[in-house]
């Protein structure tokens, strides 16, 4: 969906799936940053790290589930 979003990296399945605007993004893992939407400058990785974020930016997440139920905030 990456209608305006810039200069993300992701690489497993479904990860950073949901990116409409969010920027500067990093994911790894399978459905790591799944959710975020308009989120920027988020490190995720591991399995499902951050996977319910949907609004966050400048967090950073490492190990699997990190993060996991979290779905606002900086």
């Amino acid at each position: 969906t990456m209608n305006d979003a810039v200069q993300n990296t992701a690489f497993g399945f479904a990860t950073l799936g949901y990116i409409t605007t969010g920027d500067y993004n990093t994911a790894l893992g399978l459905q790591s940053n799944t959710s975020i939407d308009t989120g920027s400058w988020n490190t995720a990785i591991g399995k499902t790290a951050m996977f319910g974020a949907t609004y966050h930016s400048y967090n950073t997440a490492i190990g699997a589930q990190a993060m996991y139920f979290t779905t606002n905030g900086a």
